[in-house]
């Protein structure tokens, strides 16, 4: 597990590598070239700066060992800082749709924005393609490491490149088809400030529910169920219990066996429970299995 993190934090340095890169050239181009919307889509680049910071402190703290006050690891903290950039996703989401709002209404009502130049179309384009690429690198190395943080940084990424699709569309109209149709800016920035609030959303739902301690799942406890009926020996689970630590599954059971096994067998058949619930879920799962006796208890399935 410390090689995921390891390879998490890489992964996160390169995103702040170029996203330092992309918001330099942006900014000089916008000043130079009169692009107030790539001068904007600059200062959206930087606020990533902010979310790859949050990403790798928390990948610091969740990749430490278990210690006397944390019996479970640090693994929420990987989850507290997934909901901080979705929180910073939504957030950045609202700001474009209020300024394109802002500026559909005041291009509306006949103002024009002012007619930037043909570079400040290539590096908007360029913005598109390589935010587009660090998504998809992003998002993959989230998925293989099963990271909560990064996948939720990689959306992070991908708002930067709809950004840069609107300004794009925005500066192209200006240049190509006159100051009239400089309105495509703000109506691409409205429909992308919908798409990453709705991500976004969805990035905090998931990592607020872990941090609630929200079960598994139907899903997940259908398979528990069906794992302990390959086990003969033990019969009726229940009082299933299940949560996240971060990347961590813990699963706590009840299960009825034989009065007259001894201690020792059924410590062995707790054991065995144990480890095929850790082959399925991942051997740093934390599974506790509660024995009782099967004549004392009537025959009903609580799942």
């Amino acid at each position: 597990m410390d090689d995921d993190y390891t390879y998490g934090k890489k992964v996160t340095l390169v995103g702040t590598a170029i996203n330092i890169a992309l918001s330099v050239v942006k900014l000089i181009v916008g000043f130079l070239f009169g692009s107030l919307a790539l001068l904007a889509d600059g200062f959206h680049s930087l606020s990533d700066l902010a979310s790859d910071l949050v990403v790798y402190v928390g990948l610091s703290f969740a990749e430490k060992p278990d210690d006397n006050s944390h019996h479970f690891g640090h693994g929420k903290f990987e989850t507290f800082s997934a909901f901080l950039v979705g929180l910073m996703l939504a957030i950045a989401g609202i700001v474009i749709g209020k300024d394109s709002i802002d500026i559909f209404i005041s291009v509306y009502r006949g103002n024009e924005l002012p007619s930037p130049r043909i570079l400040a179309l290539l590096i908007a384009i360029l913005s598109v393609i390589v935010k587009e690429a660090l998504y998809r690198y992003t998002r993959k190395a989230g998925e293989k490491i099963n990271s909560p943080s990064i996948i939720a940084n990689a959306w992070h990424h991908r708002s930067d490149s709809f950004s840069s699709i609107g300004v794009s569309l925005g500066i192209a109209g200006a240049i190509f088809l006159g100051g009239k149709w400089s309105i495509l800016d703000p109506v691409a920035g409205i429909v992308v400030g919908i798409i990453i609030i709705k991500e976004a959303l969805s990035i905090l739902k998931l990592n607020l529910d872990q941090l609630l301690d929200v079960s598994l799942g139907s899903e997940a406890m259908l398979d528990i169920y069906n794992i302990i009926k390959d086990v003969p020996e033990c019969s009726e689970p229940h009082n299933i219990r299940t949560r996240m630590v971060g990347k961590r599954v813990i699963i706590s059971l009840h299960i009825r066996i034989d009065d007259n096994l001894t201690i020792k067998e059924g410590h062995t058949i707790a054991h065995r429970v144990e480890d095929k619930l850790k082959n399925h879920f991942g051997n740093d799962s934390i599974v506790t299995v509660h024995i009782e006796p099967l004549s004392e208890y009537p025959s009903s399935l609580q799942i």
